[in-house]
């Protein structure tokens, strides 16, 4: 009885830890796509810029000329 109440002590001891280390990975792996979301729109809003940037150079020489 006293080896079964401390395998499950130690069952239980066990289990917290990566019970933790998963809420731990989850929390990460969001702010890890969090940040990549956030990268990827401002790398398009960079591109969107220099796009537009390009066309109103291009419509300027045209207008320009």
């Amino acid at each position: 009885l006293a080896f079964q109440h401390l395998a499950m002590r130690n069952h239980s001891c066990q289990r917290t830890p990566w019970g933790t280390e998963k809420k731990v990975f989850i929390v990460e792996s969001v702010a890890a796509t969090a940040t990549k979301k956030l990268k990827m729109t401002r790398r398009s809003a960079e591109m969107r810029r220099s796009q537009f940037a390009k066309w109103s150079w291009l419509i300027w020489r045209r207008l320009s000329s």
